[in-house]
């Protein structure tokens, strides 16, 4: 298993609505999601917060990585009081779905979340008691796409064997 959001999780109204309120919020425009759609296809852009920074400064306001993900966090954990956009995240697996898998296959999963956003959203889904190993983008020097988490899970499962 390799992929949570899209596959695991509908993350259209969590971090793809939180990224359509960030490019809002620094560019001052309103863009649709036809265009994020676009923006989410090109090469380099799965991690979103590197697609708001090429999207962004593609539209005339220049934003660093760090610039776009910091902006982009007011909108996915809220600010001031007001709840954020992960609360809205859906599992799309049922939990004995993954139940069944797990018994016929090893789950591992790496992920290009935090392990902060893959904690809150996988801490209470009973579907995660079945996943072995995880490794997230604070567990590896380089994110997705490169290999780095898939390279791990299998370092370690072979040092298992």
């Amino acid at each position: 298993m390799s992929h949570v959001d899209g596959v695991l999780v509908d993350v259209r109204e969590s971090f793809w609505r939180s990224a359509l309120e960030t490019m809002r919020f620094l560019t001052g425009k309103r863009v649709t999601w036809a265009e994020l759609y676009k923006w989410k296809n090109k090469p380099g852009n799965n991690d979103d917060w590197s697609m708001v920074s090429n999207w962004a400064t593609a539209l005339g306001r220049p934003t660093s990585y760090e610039e776009a993900r910091d902006a982009f966090q007011q909108f996915y954990w809220g600010r001031d009081g007001r709840p954020g956009r992960v609360r809205r995240e859906r599992m799309l697996v049922t939990p004995k779905q993954v139940e069944r898998w797990a018994k016929r296959f090893e789950l591992d999963l790496f992920t290009g979340r935090t392990r902060k956003e893959f904690a809150y959203t996988f801490d209470r889904w009973p579907g995660a008691q079945h996943l072995r190993m995880v490794v997230t983008m604070d567990d590896v020097a380089r994110r997705k796409p490169y290999p780095d988490g898939l390279l791990k899970i299998l370092a370690i499962t072979l040092m298992m064997l």
